[in-house]
């Protein structure tokens, strides 16, 4: 899947950004490419929104959560998991606000991170530290 969004407000100017979702058969990750289509490179914002009753961990290159999401707004309450796997080179800084990880990228043109997600109904990683194994063991 691919979003452009056009006129993105940057600083004093405004940009193109085109976002890439790509998911792949067998693979639980997925890799989300984000491009700028200017001429000079741009930091990038992404990161990872949790609840104040969601566990979190930041490992060395992931930042996952574990607990009921959306604990306000679900019909059927589940707990799940949900992870943003990056390259630490690739951003000068990684904050914990009070509802959500924010990872703010040295300037570049381009940038990738993947996403996972795992549920409590899963047989393989229905479990925080499962789902942490999971992200250790990653590999691209």
């Amino acid at each position: 899947m691919e979003m452009l969004s056009e006129g993105v407000p940057y600083k004093e100017d405004s940009i193109d950004i085109l976002v890439r979702v790509t998911v792949f058969s067998g693979i639980r990750a997925a890799r989300v490419e984000a491009f700028a289509l200017c001429d000079e490179p741009v930091q990038f914002l992404t990161g990872l929104n949790y609840h104040p009753k969601t566990q979190t961990k930041e490992g060395a290159n992931y930042i996952c959560t574990w607990g009921i999401h959306p604990e306000d707004v679900a019909a059927f309450q589940m707990t799940i998991g949900a992870a943003i796997i990056y390259n630490p080179k690739d951003f000068e800084s990684v904050n914990k606000e009070d509802k959500e990880y924010q990872l703010i990228s040295k300037p570049a043109k381009y940038l990738e991170t993947w996403i996972s997600s795992s549920c409590e109904k899963e047989q393989e990683l229905n479990t925080f530290e499962k789902f942490i194994g999971y992200l250790e063991s990653f590999e691209k």
